[in-house]
């Protein structure tokens, strides 16, 4: 009787031990179930969600060859300031950043049209998980003054503070350049049309840029 007693309770510890088994199994299984489920919500769908600039197209791979179609597709039909953009002409090759051990950036300049007239612009484009985006203008588009313009950026990855542990500094000269007729030649008179620096900051947070300063100068960057 006594052995009989004695093996009822092992009987029962033992499925009582099965029962929480499976009951914790199924627990950790929706658990991961979760956590697939929020990855999948964080995933980057779309450039319009990382950073100022916005452009609803998804990320993209390969940025030396096909920033320039990316940006016919966020621009075109875009007005920038009055002007209506009608198409992206050319871009120039993207200039990246050296730090690509914390992070990779680029910035990609381009000509676009606007309403019959030629304007050039630049834009600063991040890497992510998931692929390239453009993510702020670097450079306003403005008219080149019938002659050309050219970009100087530099770009360097930065360790920040405990709100923004990464940060993104961005330095870029742009000059621009009008055609002079024999006489001006002669008489040594410059071809700048203008001339302008832009410094900006950017606090990197999972996929997102947040812009925490901006300085815009006439003329060249301060030297170092």
């Amino acid at each position: 009787m006594e052995l009989s007693k004695v093996g009822f309770i092992l009987l029962f510890l033992l499925a009582f031990v099965c029962c929480f088994a499976a009951c914790s199994k199924q627990d950790f299984s929706d658990s991961s179930q979760e956590l697939k489920a929020d990855s999948k919500d964080n995933t980057l769908v779309s450039c319009a969600q990382p950073g100022n600039f916005s452009c609803e197209i998804p990320p993209f791979q390969n940025l030396a060859t096909d920033a320039c179609a990316h940006l016919q597709n966020c621009l075109k039909g875009q007005h920038v300031g009055d002007l209506l953009v009608e198409q992206v002409l050319d871009c120039e090759s993207p200039v990246f950043s050296v730090d690509s051990e914390l992070g990779s950036a680029a910035s990609v300049a381009a000509r676009l049209e606007a309403d019959g007239t030629v304007l050039h612009g630049s834009f600063l484009f991040v890497r992510f998980e998931e692929g390239w985006c453009p993510v702020d203008l670097l450079h306003e588009p403005t008219w080149n003054h019938g002659g050309y313009c050219e970009t100087q950026p530099q770009l360097r990855w930065e360790s920040g503070g405990i709100d923004s542990p990464l940060e993104l500094y961005v330095e870029s000269q742009r000059i621009c350049y009008m055609p002079l007729d024999q006489e001006e030649i002669a008489a040594g008179e410059s071809d700048i049309a203008m001339s302008e620096c832009r410094q900006a900051r950017y606090a990197v947070s999972g996929r997102r840029l947040t812009r925490l300063s901006e300085i815009s100068i006439e003329g060249a960057c301060p030297a170092k």
